[in-house]
């Protein structure tokens, strides 16, 4: 499929032709068939904006909450020796969330590549 900046009187046909990203949606042509649509496409975290705001990465209130007092500490109640040990708190947290998510890619399958000694056009071999 092509992307276009804008989708404007395209008549439809059996295959999709043309993609638009416009006001946060994607546009298509419509088709007159059945057609099966795979998107792949790049995500990337919304940022927390109120109490209420839901957390895309999993387990880590833990690590945000310690790291909020800290910073509350510091800032607000001017207590460095309370937001020290809220930091060190924070920092563990956020090494087990780091460590939780590793382990979790791990079992991930990997395939390996073929090794293959091949020859250039004079007759000896590359490896």
């Amino acid at each position: 499929m092509k992307e276009l900046e804008w989708i404007d009187n395209f008549t439809q046909t059996e295959r999709l032709q043309v993609w638009a990203w416009l006001e946060g949606e994607i546009k298509l042509n419509g088709a007159t068939g059945t057609t099966l649509v795979r998107i792949r496409y790049f995500k990337s975290l919304t940022a927390p904006t109120g109490g209420a705001s839901t957390l895309a990465i999993l387990d880590s209130e833990t690590f945000l909450a310690a790291r909020t007092a800290s910073l509350a500490a510091a800032v607000i109640g001017a207590n460095l020796e309370k937001a020290a040990v809220l930091q060190q708190d924070a920092s563990a947290a956020l090494a087990n969330l780091l460590s939780t998510a590793v382990k979790g890619r791990q079992n991930q399958p990997v395939r390996r590549r073929k090794f293959r000694a091949f020859r250039n056009r004079f007759g000896s071999l590359y490896r």
